[in-house]
């Protein structure tokens, strides 16, 4: 097959494998960055229900404390001068107004205390500066909680609020008389919730009082179990409420009970205020669970009650601007750029997203796919990628090896056909014309069987070096058992060198310093044979044709590292020298066509890389050949010397 086909199919072939690398490489990529989507997806869910957790943890002392107050607790008090006595003189922190609403429009609030008379109000203005002084909020604060009565009686549409709030009975309570002894001072044992408020202190029942209703003579009743449900949560869809809204959904109701536990007094009564006197003594009071709900943009904690038969709206106005602000403080940290959204309908909202306490679900952010490949990804992917491209050089590599072998192999036996073939037509006709008596005169059959000599040398040098060269490549080295010197190496091999050089008419001209003519060398005399031999035969081809006929061979000190004694065996001839660097260094073995055999010179190509290669087998010799800067070609056979 011809190399430019073989080259056409690797060609093809590494296009398959890139395109297959680059497949690979894409879903490799697109798996990562899934995997990568798939964990950030995680961790986004895992800190939106961090965070839901901690809003609604910081939200349920709040919640289940307005919702847990007694009925009783919403009515204004009776205005006294000196002190204000209201279970909410002043609202809890976070809490505009707590209310009360009858369904004929009638708005009341314990932080707006009633004037039974004119007498009473008229004595309030008389002591403006007692009031000032008293406990309680002042009279600024008096002002403006009238005017937020006022305003959310204007915003708020009754009939509609009452529509919203569940009717289901959960409490029923006997409300005191009015002549109840003054309350006592609360303790110090006091805890704080996550807005900083202070609860849970206990005070004295005064007088055999008790609101609870599930108490009974022993007091052992379980109060777990005998606490109804107080928080009618926002409804969310069936098929989305559950795992981690509905553990949220728990914790509110739990809190709930403890703290409907606490106000309602197992052990301990809530004095109850100075309220507006009842008719007969006593009502009867039935509290529906609380819920919060959003009215007209306002957010309000609302629950219906039934005393004597009569519905009533009580609730808490929440200060939604502030409870919304402390509440992403508590996230910032996870959702800097995070908002929490008012669902009028809290079935349509997201349960994953939505507050478990109030009707309000947190808005977070677009999800920027920015993605980052990872580290041991993309490692392994360059890995591969080196591996697949450094097998392709390979396989290119072992592929143009191969070609060239098979180019010299061809040009190696075109170019032994066309030695062979010369010498052996000479020797055919020339013993056909020796045996058949065709050359009478002597003289000319001494000619004859002259070149038969000399051809018959010719192919055996050719026939030598072909098996040195095969030696070599079976693995199989010169040994070194000969020990000389350099005067007696040349004296040796100096007769069959200039036999060589006198065929060619050229004059081999020895050159022996006699600083090293006698230092010894430790080799093999057979292969410096061969090599001087190759470098005389090659300057006899190649510079035959040159004016001046003389052929070099000198014996020197080779100019080598310092503490490294060498010997060098130079051959110079005065021809055309290399055609280049890379001919004269690094030209392959059978390099030679036979076109440029019949060119230049005969051979094969093979005499200077054979030579090359027996050198380095002389224990630490070498052969550089290079053009001489005075014109023609040097070669340096360098040997190390004996120790």
């Amino acid at each position: 097959m011809r190399p430019r086909n073989v080259w056409l199919i690797y060609a093809l072939c590494s296009l398959v494998v890139l395109a297959t690398l680059a497949w690979v490489i894409m879903r490799a990529y697109d798996a990562d960055r899934l995997r990568w989507q798939a964990e950030m997806l995680s961790q986004r869910d895992q800190n939106v229900r961090l965070a839901l957790w901690r809003m609604d943890t910081k939200l349920a002392p709040l919640i289940a404390e307005e919702t847990a107050r007694p009925s009783y607790a919403y009515q204004p008090s009776v205005y006294q001068a000196s002190p204000l006595q209201s279970t909410l003189v002043n609202p809890a922190y976070n809490v505009f107004l707590n209310f009360e609403a009858d369904p004929a429009g009638n708005w009341r609030s314990p932080q707006v205390p009633i004037e039974q008379s004119p007498e009473q109000a008229n004595r309030r203005q008389a002591n403006q500066k007692q009031a000032l002084q008293a406990p309680g909020p002042s009279l600024e604060q008096l002002q403006d909680n009238r005017k937020r009565l006022d305003q959310l009686a204007a915003k708020i549409d009754l009939p509609e609020l009452i529509g919203e709030l569940p009717e289901q009975g959960n409490y029923v309570a006997v409300m005191p008389t009015p002549n109840l002894p003054p309350p006592s001072v609360p303790s110090t044992n006091q805890s704080r919730d996550g807005f900083g408020r202070e609860y849970g202190g206990n005070y004295s029942n005064g007088g055999g009082y008790s609101d609870n209703p599930f108490a009974d003579e022993s007091g052992d009743k379980n109060e777990e179990e005998d606490i109804p449900q107080q928080i009618a949560l926002p409804k969310v869809a069936s098929k989305g409420k559950g795992g981690d809204y509905a553990q949220r959904e728990q914790r509110y109701q739990q809190q709930a009970r403890q703290e409907f536990s606490k106000q309602r007094g197992y052990g301990s009564a809530i004095n109850a205020p100075a309220a507006i006197p009842a008719t007969d003594g006593s009502a009867s009071v039935v509290e529906s669970m609380s819920r919060p709900l959003w009215m007209n943009d306002q957010l309000l904690l609302a629950r219906r009650i039934r005393r004597n038969g009569q519905m009533l709206v009580q609730g808490s106005w929440l200060d939604w601007a502030n409870l919304k602000k402390e509440l992403l403080d508590e996230v910032e940290d996870l959702f800097p750029q995070a908002d929490l959204v008012p669902l009028s309908d809290p079935e349509a909202g997201d349960p994953t997203r939505m507050l478990a306490g109030l009707p309000v679900q947190l808005q977070l952010p677009l999800f920027k796919n920015v993605y980052q490949p990872n580290d041991a990804m993309i490692s392994m992917l360059l890995l591969s990628s080196a591996a697949v491209l450094l097998a392709l050089g390979a396989v290119a590599g072992l592929l143009w090896g191969v070609l060239a072998l098979s180019e010299r192999r061809a040009a190696f036996v075109s170019s032994v056909t066309h030695e062979l073939r010369t010498p052996l037509t000479t020797f055919r006709m020339y013993s056909e014309m020796l045996a058949g008596g065709m050359v009478p005169q002597a003289e000319r059959r001494q000619k004859y069987l002259e070149t038969l000599r000399v051809e018959s040398e010719r192919l055996s040098h050719l026939v030598e070096n072909v098996l040195s060269y095969a030696r070599l490549e079976r693995g199989r080295g010169p040994s070194l058992d000969d020990r000389t010197t350099p005067g007696e190496l040349i004296e040796r091999f100096e007769k069959r060198l200039a036999d060589r050089a006198k065929l060619a008419d050229m004059e081999l001209v020895v050159e022996v310093d006699p600083a090293v003519a006698d230092v010894p060398i430790q080799t093999d005399l057979g292969v410096v044979e061969q090599i001087l031999f190759n470098l005389v035969d090659n300057a006899a081809k190649y510079a035959r044709s040159a004016e001046d006929k003389r052929i070099h061979l000198q014996g020197k000190i080779a100019a080598t590292k310092p503490g490294r004694r060498s010997v060098a065996f130079a051959v110079r001839d005065h021809g055309p020298g290399y055609e280049s660097e890379r001919s004269a260094s690094r030209a392959p073995a059978f390099s030679k066509s036979a076109q440029k055999a019949a060119e230049t010179a005969p051979g094969v190509g093979l005499g200077l890389a054979l030579c090359r290669r027996l050198a380095k087998q002389l224990g630490g010799g070498y052969l550089e050949a290079a053009n001489h800067p005075e014109g023609g070609a040097v070669a340096t056979l360098t040997l190390p010397l004996a120790a």
